[in-house]
């Protein structure tokens, strides 16, 4: 059909054609505006979530520095009320007390002990020397050698003082009884008493020698001490009764006598 105008008329292939180009031109704007705010959108997440975190552990390290502070406090005011009321400070001055009271009594243990050593040694050494003495006037050897063996060993002067008090009592007595033996037997002299068996001994005496053999070996301080008196006699010596040391020096300067 002719346009009565002339005019060629518009195709309708040609009007579908541009209706569908633009659609499309339309469809793929809108695509691209969504995949833009998709990507914007995913961006301000992104964006938002590293945030969000970093926030998070700000909150969570500001919470625990608060939390620490707080226990800090809490424990810094308990210490202080505990101390506010004497309770911590008795009870430092109460073990304070206790250990100044133990190492004081250990001081003065200390202090005692050292003190009354000596004088418990000396009471026990007196003890012993009266044993000995007593042992000794009734003729054992063996109690006149641990007198004279304390005498040479204690250190303790007023102990040694004693012993060799009690030596010379012993020694003087003994001289005392045999003096007063040989006067009954008529004033004879020891040697003579002594060979003829008259001052209790048990073997013969007939010189020196033999007097020295008694000194040295016998046990009965009875036959002893009248064998000092023999000795004196027979030697010349001043050597006192029961001097053992005395008899050995001689002899040593005088040896041919004593064998």
């Amino acid at each position: 059909m002719e346009n009565p105008s002339g005019a060629p008329s518009a195709s309708p292939l040609a009007a579908t054609t541009g209706a569908e180009s633009e659609y499309q031109h339309l469809l793929s704007y809108f695509k691209y505006l969504v995949t833009l705010c998709t990507a914007a959108l995913t961006l301000i997440i992104a964006v938002g979530g590293v945030l969000f975190y970093r926030n998070m552990a700000e909150v969570r390290e500001d919470a625990s520095r608060l939390a620490q502070k707080a226990a800090i406090e809490e424990s810094r005011k308990k210490v202080e009320e505990a101390f506010e009321q004497n309770k911590i400070t008795d009870y430092i001055n109460e073990v304070a007390a206790r250990k100044v009271a133990v190492v004081t009594d250990k001081q003065i243990e200390r202090q005692l002990q050292s003190k009354l050593e000596p004088v418990q040694r000396r009471i026990t050494d007196i003890g012993e020397i009266a044993e000995h003495s007593a042992r000794a006037r009734l003729g054992f050897r063996a109690a006149l050698i641990d007198l004279q063996r304390m005498v040479r060993t204690t250190n303790d002067e007023a102990v040694r003082e004693f012993a060799t008090s009690a030596l010379k009592t012993i020694a003087g007595d003994y001289e005392t009884r045999n003096t007063e033996a040989l006067k009954k037997l008529g004033n004879v002299s020891p040697f003579e008493a002594a060979k003829s068996n008259q001052l209790g001994q048990a073997t013969p005496i007939r010189n020196l020698h033999d007097i020295v053999v008694v000194v040295r070996t016998e046990n009965d301080l009875n036959w002893v001490a009248a064998a000092f008196l023999v000795f004196r006699e027979l030697s010349g010596s001043k050597v006192k009764a029961f001097d053992f040391e005395g008899v050995e020096q001689w002899c040593t300067a005088n040896r041919p006598k004593c064998e």
